[in-house]
């Protein structure tokens, strides 16, 4: 009860010193009403650097999550392009009749899919006129040794 007390005469202080302020630009202090203000103004300070420490930790968390979305939205980029290319490999085998052709083929298709299980982004797919390696996203890397 003496802490409510207590509260209601500061916030009564506190309200008084601003329309003080409000109205005339400028206010008095007493000893007390110092200690008053002080509380408040500590009190402030404590919230700013709560809210500071709230606000960079919630930032750090955006940022890991966004790293955590571009991982994703590259594992997925890579898994689509295995799969065209498992989904181009077989519907478009003419000419692999034979047994030999056919199981060629087959070894192809579950070598991709493997590939793409691991989001296997270093292997060379592609490769151009001019020497150039590429992976499945078609970005150049270094031709595996």
């Amino acid at each position: 009860m003496e802490d409510l007390e207590k509260y209601e005469k500061d916030m009564e202080y506190i309200n008084n010193f601003l329309g003080e302020i409000e109205k005339n630009g400028t206010a008095v202090i007493d000893i007390d009403g110092g200690e008053i203000i002080k509380g408040v103004i500590d009190d402030l300070e404590k919230s700013v650097e709560f809210n500071y420490d709230c606000y960079q930790d919630a930032g750090k968390k955006m940022f890991e999550y966004a790293e955590e979305n571009e991982k994703l939205k590259r594992q997925i980029k890579i898994k689509n392009e295995y799969l065209q290319l498992i989904h181009d490999i077989g519907f478009d085998y003419d000419g692999m009749n034979t047994v030999k052709g056919l199981e060629s083929v087959i070894d192809d298709l579950v070598d991709l899919a493997i590939k793409a299980i691991k989001n296997d982004d270093k292997c060379v797919m592609y490769e151009d006129f001019d020497d150039k390696y590429f992976n499945i996203l078609y970005e150049e890397i270094e031709k595996e040794v």
